[in-house]
């Protein structure tokens, strides 16, 4: 089983997401060693010392990870294929108003996106920083959403780095906050109430 760097190609990686306490876990070990028994090149990454930065897709491979040593050398690891280990997700309770159809799905979110059917301006408010969250906040930024939110309630699964760099530097607010409350304005328009560190804050 492969544990080090070495010429950056794997037939398989194990990448520690953003927030795992434990690393290599007894899972993430019991797979490695599977794959290597069964003939395959296997590296793990994430931990102390080393910081999974993001992945890349690569034609031609699964992907390309990148990789962060402690001394800040970028690590280039090719891939057929990537597995990213996660903590197990804690979505937050029902709040008022978590019924009303201003809160949409990710999934339905993204298929109104690519079909134009909706209005995202003035604001729009993502719940979840993950990378999925973040890609959508990125598409509506670039096509000229002025103000894009993702709310980091404490229990998502945060995404690779590369992606919040460039959706912050697309303009995009990451914000430590829980929703308290949504409630119709007006057509189209909606106030939603978040509670931080600080106090409540309210997004129109």
């Amino acid at each position: 089983m492969s544990l080090q760097v070495r010429d950056g190609r794997f037939d398989l990686v194990l990448l520690a997401a953003p927030g795992v306490q434990r690393w290599p876990g007894l899972g993430v070990r019991a797979l490695a060693t599977l794959c290597s028994d069964a003939g395959l090149s296997v590296g793990l990454f994430g931990g102390e010392g080393l910081r999974v930065r993001g992945v890349l897709p690569s034609q031609g491979t699964g992907g390309v990870a990148i990789v962060e040593d402690s001394q800040g050398r970028i690590h280039r690891i090719e891939s057929r294929a990537v597995v990213r280990v996660c903590e197990p997700m804690e979505l937050p309770g029902p709040f008022p108003g978590w019924t009303e159809p201003a809160l949409l799905p990710l999934q339905s979110a993204l298929r109104l996106r690519r079909e134009g059917q909706t209005v995202w301006s003035p604001a729009t408010a993502i719940l979840g920083v993950g990378n999925m969250a973040l890609s959508l906040g990125c598409e509506l930024l670039e096509s000229g959403v002025p103000e894009v939110y993702c709310l980091d309630t404490g229990g998502n699964l945060p995404g690779w780095e590369v992606y919040r760099r460039r959706f912050q530097i697309l303009g995009g607010r990451i914000l430590k906050a829980s929703p308290i409350e949504l409630r119709k304005k007006a057509p189209l328009l909606w106030e939603l109430r978040l509670r931080d560190e600080v106090g409540v804050r309210v997004l129109e």
